[in-house]
């Protein structure tokens, strides 16, 4: 409509078909150049900004050879959004035991969690599990079954605490899963003589999404790469250092990527 008005485009008048017809053969004409002009205008604004983009990459590519600032292990080997991985990579973080091939830190990743979970747990849940991980005699499974639900996470120590984290990048909640798994945590609790008051569930996700249970701890993932950035500044050896900060670059990139493909979906709804 924008460009008809341009055109000076005016209801005609019926006076007779073959002056109808003459009359938006006209105007055709008069509204064809028009978008011409405005396609023309058009290309040339997206040939500067292409050229633009260009020599940006020229520039950015040139510094990336000598620092790589984007590289990222974690992408390479494209597990950045494997569920299951992250599990077992959260589990490294916190094992003390050094048979496993860890990172011989023995419990830093753990106390670090603790330290970063302190508000949540409450000071006094706090102080006890940490008094206990002093010790680092405790120990972390990954995929543990139930009779109901399998959890991804289990850190415990007999008679000491219990602490369960179901942890989830892409996929959503499953029916009753939550509800399912605190039956399976109460049950686990009893067998292993743990106190109430030192048995915890934790709900980790990207963005701190709510469980269905309200007995479970929420938690975001982008907490667990303060941990890792911690981690790394703390532990000695250069590899662990350098494995630690890439975990946590990819974690931190990953809940931006989810987030952007969030509200595009949501736009496009």
């Amino acid at each position: 409509m924008v460009l008809l008005a341009q055109t000076g485009f005016q209801q005609p008048n019926m006076t007779s078909p073959r002056e109808l017809i003459t009359r938006y053969q006209s105007l055709f004409i008069q509204f064809d150049k028009l978008r011409s002009t405005r396609i023309g205008d058009l290309q040339r604004a997206f040939d500067r900004l292409s050229a633009g983009f260009r020599a940006a990459r020229i520039t950015w590519s040139l510094q990336q050879r000598k620092t790589a600032d984007d590289f990222n292990l974690f992408e390479v080997m494209n597990i950045a959004g494997d569920e299951v991985r992250h599990s077992k990579l959260l589990a490294w973080l916190v094992d003390p035991r050094i048979e496993r091939g860890t990172h011989a830190q023995g419990n830093l990743g753990f106390r670090l969690l603790l330290h970063e979970l302190k508000d949540d747990l409450g000071q006094s849940t706090f102080e006890k599990i940490m008094t206990h991980a002093q010790d680092a005699d405790y120990w972390v499974y990954t995929e543990v079954a139930g009779d109901l639900a399998r959890v991804d996470i289990e850190i415990a120590a007999r008679r000491k605490f219990l602490i369960h984290i179901e942890n989830k990048i892409y996929s959503e909640e499953g029916e009753d899963q939550t509800d399912r798994e605190m039956s399976d945590l109460i049950a686990r609790r009893v067998e292993l003589e743990v106190p109430d008051d030192t048995c915890r569930a934790i709900f980790l996700t990207l963005h701190g999404s709510d469980p269905k249970n309200k007995d479970f701890l929420r938690l975001k993932w982008n907490r667990v790469a303060k941990v890792l950035d911690v981690f790394a500044d703390q532990s000695e050896p250069p590899d662990v250092k350098l494995f630690a900060r890439h975990y946590a670059k990819a974690i931190r990139k990953l809940t931006i990527v989810q987030r952007y493909e969030s509200e595009r979906s949501d736009v496009e709804i």
